[in-house]
């Protein structure tokens, strides 16, 4: 069989192997499994990152080699490839998610169809799924201990998403859950404001992004002044840091082969070989 169906799932990257192997890697295994046993051999499966910075990086350091969302299509095209899925493993649909489709739909006109997953989290649904999954999964912290959770931030609209994830946390009943950014709001300083109204003396921090790369190894639990988990212990709380990231969690990675999942017709399987 010659398929002329294709998966391309598309992650900003990161140059740390070792989370590299523990959350894109999986993700990745995760729906070219679920993919081939539902539809068997119908796809063939790729993958791009979008970190132009990344890429070159590990390049030069590492001779590892991952193809832009441009040369994947390329490639693609070379393979006569005519339906294309892509699934991002972004956590939000900003300007990386934006750009990522701007990229692809540059090829439009050279395939039948460019259809997208959605990024982790861009549904109310998505929100609640990921709330009281997390929850679950952290279900044995004290009653003294409050959860962290560092996001990236962005200059995009959809960073509203951070501080309604923050509100829908307490909203449904979980007060020790506390989401912050790095780059955006809300930032540290708006966390320390709560924290420091509660009665939570203990922090349990973590990176809310899919890779624990350069913001979870320095901008959270770094040795510098302003890490995170120093602010945090400079200011009285005891702080335990729990580089994970989240393509981790086995929900956080059924979610991304969910969303894909989702946008593929049943009717492609009736196109099998019997």
């Amino acid at each position: 069989m010659n398929p002329k169906s294709a998966i391309l799932t598309v992650s900003f990257g990161t140059s740390y192997a070792q989370t590299r192997q523990m959350t894109i890697e999986p993700i990745e295994n995760l729906i070219q499994s679920e993919v081939s046993s539902y539809f068997g051999d119908h796809f063939l499966f790729y993958h791009a990152w979008t970190s132009k910075i990344i890429l070159r990086k590990i390049s030069e350091r590492d001779q590892f080699f991952i193809p832009t969302v441009r040369e994947a299509f390329q490639q693609m095209l070379f393979d006569g490839i005519s339906q294309v899925y892509v699934q991002p493993t972004h956590i939000l649909p900003g300007v990386e998610n934006e750009q990522m489709i701007q990229d692809a739909m540059q090829f439009h006109s050279d395939f039948d169809s460019i259809q997208f997953g959605s990024p982790l989290l861009t549904s109310l649904e998505d929100h609640m799924h990921f709330i009281h999954s997390l929850s679950k999964q952290l279900a044995d912290l004290s009653m003294e201990e409050a959860v962290v959770l560092m996001g990236h931030g962005t200059s995009h609209f959809c960073n509203t998403a951070y501080a309604a994830l923050d509100y829908e946390f307490k909203d449904q009943g979980y007060s020790n859950f506390f989401v912050g950014t790095v780059e955006a709001y809300p930032g540290l300083e708006n966390i320390l404001r709560g924290l420091k109204k509660s009665s939570f003396h203990r922090i349990l921090l973590m990176p809310l992004m899919v890779v624990a790369g350069d913001h979870a190894q320095n901008d959270m639990t770094g040795s510098s002044p302003d890490s995170w988990e120093n602010i945090l212990k400079a200011n009285g709380f005891q702080v335990r840091s729990h580089i994970q990231g989240l393509g981790e969690l086995s929900f956080v990675r059924q979610m991304f082969a969910d969303h894909l999942m989702s946008i593929i017709p049943s009717e492609s399987a009736e196109n099998l070989p019997s």
